[in-house]
């Protein structure tokens, strides 16, 4: 038995969160040819689809992650650099005074 509006409707959504997903990524989204007509097994669907959804919430995630790790290196890397700085402008004073 095909699925009921409402179910359709429910996997429709959750196929759409997980293109959005995807596109943040920048990647090709592996459900785009995904065929809700042919779904007979509600249950087994969503769950394809929810596991889909978890699996490139996860990715985007530890992107997130990764790109947070090479923002504080960066700056703590710029904080290091405005200390060398001001105590080589210190040093510049006092040889120009």
């Amino acid at each position: 038995m095909a699925l009921n509006p409402e179910q359709l409707k429910q996997a429709q959504a959750t196929l759409d969160k997980i293109s959005a997903s995807y596109t943040q990524l920048g990647k090709t989204d592996p459900f785009r040819n995904f065929d809700l007509s042919k779904a007979k097994d509600f249950d087994a669907t969503i769950g394809q689809l929810n596991a889909g959804l978890n699996d490139v919430n996860k990715q985007l995630e530890d992107m997130n992650s990764e790109l947070d790790n090479i923002v504080g290196a960066f700056q703590l890397t710029v904080q290091e650099m405005s200390k060398s700085n001001t105590a080589l402008n210190q040093q510049k004073k006092t040889f120009n005074d």
